[in-house]
Formats: structure tokens, sequence, C-alpha cells
């Protein structure tokens, strides 16, 4: 029997892709923070989630017909929205809960373990619904990362290290013992369904990336058709459930895992030869006002090695700035074709440095909800405009306050405040992305870094990272150097 034989599981086997290679292969493009990429990621968890959803309510209809047992499966995604709701409810309730953080670095490894129980719970709970143990593992992963909150890089860095170390080789290890090689080449039908297989594998995924030509490029819109069919996992999980079945025989079995192989092997190649070069943009800091304390921080910005462009109106201000050789465009900030000028892409942050409430407030409004660009920084001269900021998400100063906590910091932390003040002496501290694979590829302690420079900080999709001499950098990180000068700005240009 073979999956022409039923044309549901032939289907669900079709629309499988692989999100573990789709996101690798993006951040080592550098995509994963550009809309291309982001959409390339949203297509691979839509269809991955949707075929293990199907492939549930299949194997429920395979087995025991249509009937009232189809809806159990609902009862999973209830657990999974219940299991939230409580932990949430009992992290606000119990705020001494997060101070059991602590044991995941002691030898009780207390994260570690908990994952595994809520992983274990859910494939137990998927099995007893009647669903597939994938879409339980998948929804119980997705709990973990909800849950564990700012600590979700330590701890996906722990289980990858029993995933890649453990339990990844078994699975493989598995998939070699299934192949049967023999009764694929003993088989005629099965071996003229690889290239069948193939070629609807690929047509099909082609097909459905034409939605991408409304907003990429051809050569994206191909790219992303290569890459979303490769076929890993998830299609050897299925074909294995279809073998389990009696829908389809070794022979077919083995044919799709030489599908598997062949697709996770040529379509990130071909993503890579299609799929455009991502262009470097030198992102630049914009500030909006022109006066004293503008152009100081622009100058100050400008000795780190990265652009500022001041957006200002009064003359005399706009006038001084051009003295001191400050870039600066004399134009409105509140009109949106001025920040379209300025191209937002390019742009990392913006401060918004006037010296009334009402016009950052304004101006602060166009950058964030008109213009879109997230980063903004505001100055608020009266405290009771900051919950306008807030809700604006707005990040706010109050330079009222600002000299109470600089001496604040300074009787308390004396030496950590005075290297803050003299780093345009001799150190420096700097963030940037790191875009360089070669420091990917070891962990830190390994690493050849210049003397004395230092990785303080790292920040990978939006958790910090607090780095020891295990930690592995990844593609896409920001990194917080600190050190001599020279050093820093060296290592900046490696991270580069």
């Amino acid at each position: 029997m073979d999956a022409a034989d039923d044309p549901w599981l032939a289907a669900l086997i079709l629309s499988t892709t692989s999100l573990g290679l789709v996101m690798p292969v993006l951040k080592e493009r550098g995509l994963t923070d550009r809309p291309y990429g982001q959409t390339l990621l949203v297509a691979a968890v839509i269809a991955d989630f949707a075929t293990m959803l199907l492939v549930s309510v299949y194997v429920v209809l395979r087995t025991e017909g249509l009937s009232p047992n189809v809806l159990l499966v609902l009862l999973l995604f209830g657990a999974f929205v219940t299991a939230y709701r409580v932990a949430s409810l009992a992290r606000r309730r119990f705020p001494g809960l997060d101070q059991m953080r602590g044991l995941s670095q002691a030898t009780s490894q207390i994260d570690v373990r908990g994952a595994f129980a809520i992983g274990l719970v859910f494939i137990a709970l998927a099995q007893g619904l009647g669903a597939e143990m994938i879409l339980g593992a998948f929804l119980g992963g997705a709990l973990i990362t909800l849950l564990a909150g700012n600590g979700a890089a330590d701890l996906r860095h722990k289980l990858d290290v029993f995933g890649y170390a453990f339990f990844i080789p078994i699975f493989f290890i598995m998939v070699g013992v299934r192949f049967d090689l023999s009764a694929l080449l003993s088989s005629t039908p099965a071996l003229l369904l690889v290239p069948l297989v193939l070629f609807l594998a690929y047509a099909i995924k082609f097909a459905a990336s034409l939605l991408f030509r409304v907003s990429f490029s051809w050569r994206e819109t191909l790219g992303g058709g290569a890459l979303l069919s490769s076929r890993l996992s998830l299609i050897i999980a299925v074909s294995a459930i279809g073998l389990q079945l009696g829908s389809i025989d070794s022979a077919t079995n083995s044919a799709i895992i030489l599908v598997a192989i062949v697709t996770s092997t040529v379509s990130p190649l071909v993503f890579n030869r299609i799929a455009p070069a991502v262009e470097q943009v030198r992102r630049k800091f914009v500030i909006v006002g022109a006066g004293r304390s503008a152009r100081l921080l622009a100058k100050r910005i400008l000795e780190h090695g990265i652009e500022v462009v001041l957006v200002a109106q009064e003359p005399r201000h706009v006038a001084t700035a051009r003295e001191m050789a400050l870039s600066i465009v004399e134009a409105d900030a509140t009109d949106p074709r001025t920040w379209d000028a300025l191209r937002p892409e390019t742009i990392r942050a913006v401060a918004v440095l006037l010296p009334e409430d009402e016009h950052n407030l304004e101006v602060s409004h166009v950058v964030r909800d008109i213009v879109g660009i997230e980063r903004v920084v505001s100055r608020a001269h009266d405290a009771t405009q900051t919950r306008l900021f807030a809700e604006m998400g707005v990040q706010m100063i109050n330079p009222s306050m600002s000299p109470v906590v600089e001496l604040e910091y300074l009787l308390l932390f004396p030496s950590v405040t005075s290297l803050m003040t003299d780093l345009d002496d001799e150190h420096d501290i700097i963030e940037v992305r790191l875009f360089c694979p070669e420091l990917t590829e070891q962990p830190l302690r390994d690493l050849e870094l210049p003397e004395a420079a230092m990785i303080v900080l790292v920040r990978r999709d939006g958790d910090v990272i607090y780095p020891r001499g295990h930690t592995r950098l990844q593609l896409g990180d920001r990194l917080t150097l600190m050190g001599p000068l020279e050093a820093v700005q060296e290592f900046a240009r490696q991270c580069r």
C-alpha cells in the first residue's frame, strides 16, 4: 500500500516543511530581523503547526472514524491555555517563585527538570487524548518558552545541549535503522515515487510562495519557495505514522526518507544561490533638536564611529551645529516626509530633545506610530508627563532626576561611575551586532579576543545573557563590549 492510496496522508506529507532548517539558514544570512526573514519564519511555523494539528485529526479519523473523539484534540489546547494562565497567576500571587531561578544555576538545575516535566506531561496528555505526540511536544515546548520569560535564552542553550548531543543523534539513528534500502531498491513503484514526490514537494511550495510576490522581488519569492521546500523531521514523523497505521509500506517509507534527505540538503543551497545578498546598511542615530545637549550627545556618539544626524528648525541652533561640522537636516520633525527622506530602515534609534514637552510628545508620536521606528528616547521636563510617554512606548529621561541618579551612583559605586565618566580617555563601552560566523563556532573561553577586551552582556531575541566560558555566541546577537579603546574597536570590526 502506498501514499497514492491515501490522498489525505499524501497531502500531509507534501505540506510539511522544516522550521529547524529554515531558522538557522535565515540566521546565517542575517535575515531573521528583516521583513523577508520574518515572513518566511511565519510561513514555516504555520505550515508545521497546521500539519501537526491535521495529523492528529487524521489519526483519530483513520483509527476511530468520524466520532466525537476528534474534539478531544481541542482539550489539548485547553490544557495549554489553562497551564499558562495558572502559571501566570501563580507568578503574580507569589513573587517569591522567581527566586527559584537561582536554583537553575545550582546542581538541581530546576529549570531543565521543569522543562522536561512539562514536555513529558503534554506528550502523555496527547497520547491519552488520542492526538499525536508531536503535537503535544510542540505545545509543551511553546509553554516552556512562555513560562521561561527572561531566562528563555539560557534555558534554550541548556536544552540545545541535550537535544544536539543526545536526542537528535538518537532520532537520526532510528531514521537510519528504519531506512530500508533493500526494500526501496527492490520496489520499482517506490523508486519511481522518489522523483515524483520530489517534483511535487518543490512544485507545491513554489506555487504557494507566489503569494510572497505581493511584497518581495521575484528572486526573494523563488528563494523563499526553495527554502520552504526543505523537509526533515516532520515529514519523517508523518511517514512513520503512516507506516504504523498501514497506510504506506516500508519501501514507500524509505522513499519518503530519501526525499527528506535530498530536500534538506539541496533546498538551503538553492536558497543561498537564488536569494539576493543582504545589503549591510550602515545604520545611524537621529537626534531631534540641535540645542547644547543634542550637539554634545551627537559629538559623543560620533566618537564611537557611528553616524548621527540632527533634525532641527531653529536657525541659530542649525548654524551652530554646522559650525561644529555636525550632520544636520533643517526640516520639520513632525512631517512624515522628513523621515521618508532619512530612510527609516537605516535608523537605529531616535532621541527627541526639544525644549517643550508638548513638542517632544508630538514628535515621539510621529516617529513611533506613523513612521514605525521602535526605539525612541525622549526628554520630559515635567514629571507629570511621564505616563504619556510610557503609554506611547517611549523611553524617558527626566533632567531634574538625572543629576540625582548620577550622584547616587557616584556615592554607592564610585569605581564604576568613574569608569563610565572617563571612558573617552582610554576605555570604551560599545554595543555591536554579531555578523561573523567564525565567532560562533566555539565557546567564549576558546575565542581569541583582542587583549583586555571583554564581552560583558549578550542580548538575544529579547533576552539578556551574562556570558560565561561555556557560552556560545549566535549570529545576530547584540554584544556589549568593554575594555581599552583600541581593543574594543578591533573586536567590533571582527564582529562585523
